[in-house]
């Protein structure tokens, strides 16, 4: 099972990388900022889908509140998330040299052309290897990030 679960992945992540093109500026707009299920985003739908099964089942109207209550400042933190990040602009500066068994350090450049300012921009390599790293980038200004 984890086998073919990890071919699958492997062919996915594949298509992913080659669907981008390979640049050192990226622009995110609405047509590349993804919320994409993880497993503890999958819970709390198997959570809610429970709590509507047993509000349905037994008739509360409380659970019904609850559930849907739930259920919208889940859909509102979603959109908030992607409204946060809707707009940067991320620039990869030339990384210093190192001697063999260094850790390289990348810096990161974001760019917020708006007029609100942007809370929480983590950023961390592919897979969450290593800390990662929360900026707040204020309104019309640049943040410089270091990435080892």
């Amino acid at each position: 099972m984890s086998r073919h679960g990890g071919l699958w992945r492997t062919r996915w992540q594949r298509w992913w990388w080659q669907r981008l093109p390979a640049s050192d500026t990226l622009d995110l707009t609405h047509r590349n900022v993804y919320i994409l299920p993880s497993r503890p985003g999958l819970m709390l739908a198997l959570t809610l889908l429970l709590l509507l099964l047993g509000s349905i089942n037994y008739q509360l109207n409380l659970g019904y509140l609850l559930t849907f209550l739930m259920v919208g400042t889940s859909v509102a933190s979603m959109v908030v998330a992607h409204r946060n990040l809707r707009g940067l602009a991320l620039s990869l500066r030339v990384a210093e040299p190192v001697h063999a068994g260094q850790a390289v350090g990348v810096s990161v450049e974001l760019r917020n052309p708006d007029r609100w300012q942007r809370y929480g921009i983590g950023l961390c390599w592919t897979g969450g290897q290593g800390e990662a790293v929360w900026v707040d980038v204020a309104a019309a200004s640049t943040q410089h990030v270091w990435l080892q």
